[in-house]
């Protein structure tokens, strides 16, 4: 399967970084987008040819693009490919909770994988 995979690859340790790996070591093909510095019209280029969408959002780097452009992409990769977030980290009952009715990471996907269970009326 070949993955594009929207995140932060820089650190040695991270989520994306660790995921990316264990997709490869699976025999996956994947496709890094660096969510700080690759915009959201160039991920829509490099999702072509691509089976999967997998994102994992860092919130500095995703509030540096445009709201609609994460959109607009996520609306085209989303007619050829499932979009897919996961992330390991809480949303709900904090001061961030009203990105998840805003942030194309929560309403763009198809499919979100958090740790932030117990909360199914408010997914």
């Amino acid at each position: 399967m070949r993955i594009v995979y929207r995140g932060n690859f820089e650190p040695q340790h991270s989520t994306e970084t660790h995921i990316g790996l264990t997709l490869e070591a699976m025999g996956h093909e994947l496709v890094r987008s660096q969510e700080s510095s690759v915009s959201w019209q160039d991920t829509e280029r490099m999702a072509e040819g691509c089976d999967l969408f997998l994102w994992t959002m860092t919130f500095d780097f995703a509030a540096r693009w445009a709201r609609r452009d994460a959109f607009a992409a996520l609306q085209q990769i989303g007619t050829r490919m499932p979009r897919v977030g996961f992330h390991l980290d809480l949303w709900h009952l904090l001061s961030r909770e009203d990105q998840l009715r805003r942030e194309a990471f929560f309403q763009a996907t198809d499919f979100m994988f958090t740790a932030d269970g117990d909360h199914d009326v408010g997914w």
